[in-house]
């Protein structure tokens, strides 16, 4: 089999300089059982910060999302009494529209 690059199954090359060299395993990522200590407590920190980050994030956007709720509310109710007001109804608006205006400043204030 001199011309041939050929081998059979199970036979290794001797000393043909043309023969294919056998695969290796990939090990470019390590399994868990090889990872450290120290890697494992660096991944777990890393976990541990993006997830106060985000927390953060979603608290900020639940507060802003109070404001959003108070202005929705006293439209949908200007919105309802629009056909047909009577005085109680338009003095209600106008109270809960000024008691949301006075929430958000003071939660905008601070």
């Amino acid at each position: 089999m001199s011309g041939s690059r050929l081998t059979l199954l199970g036979e290794t090359p001797a000393d043909d300089p043309e023969a294919v060299p056998a695969r290796r395993t990939r090990s470019a990522q390590p399994t868990p059982q090889q990872q450290t200590e120290a890697q494992q407590k660096a991944a777990a920190s890393m976990l541990m910060i993006a997830l106060k980050a985000l927390s953060q994030r979603f608290v900020v956007s639940v507060a802003s999302l109070v404001d959003l709720v108070l202005f929705g509310a006293a439209f949908a109710i200007w919105w309802q009494i629009m056909r047909g007001p009577s005085q109680l109804q338009i003095i209600a608006a106008s109270l809960f529209s000024m008691f949301s205006l006075a929430v958000i400043w003071m939660r905008r204030r601070n």
